[in-house]
């Protein structure tokens, strides 16, 4: 199952224009028991994008926090409601970049999964998670935060 706008090839499009960012409103509803669950663990269903036993909120991959090294780290949550290996990969449509996730340890599941990417810039990119079967794209256009890192 893949739920999601379709995977940039990894060329450089140079004629992109805006970042057509992923609304959660685009989203099939969820299962009666994810929802459930979402709700016993004080989240909001309205809030979550997905499919196929992996969903994420697509807000929380909006804001990137400087690293010393010049490169921007975006975070993210994911729900898996299976164990496996969960893969993300952001691919950017402007340079081809590709960059991989960073997975701390996975959790046990039902439940959260906290990742990270290390962008090299900040701006549009296109996100891809695969669990199994599934696999869910969305696309972002990650900002400099004025949080603390």
């Amino acid at each position: 199952m893949t739920v999601g706008p379709d995977a940039p090839t990894g060329k450089p499009d140079k004629k992109t224009e805006g970042c057509r960012v992923t609304l959660v409103r685009e989203r099939a509803k969820l299962p009666p028991e994810v929802e459930a669950q979402l709700k016993a663990e004080q989240l909001n269903p309205d809030e979550w994008y997905g499919g196929g036993g992996l969903w994420t909120l697509p807000d929380t991959a909006t804001l990137g926090y400087a690293r010393p090294n010049g490169k921007v780290t975006l975070k993210m949550v994911w729900w898996r409601d299976q164990d496996g290996m969960l893969t993300i990969n952001a691919i950017s449509p402007k340079t081809g970049e590709t960059v991989k996730g960073e997975i701390p340890g996975l959790y046990p599941a039902p439940g959260l999964q906290p990742v990270a990417l290390a962008l090299p810039h900040l701006g549009c990119w296109h996100i891809t998670a695969s669990l199994g079967a599934t696999s869910v794209r969305l696309v972002v256009d990650a900002a400099r935060s004025s949080a603390p890192d």
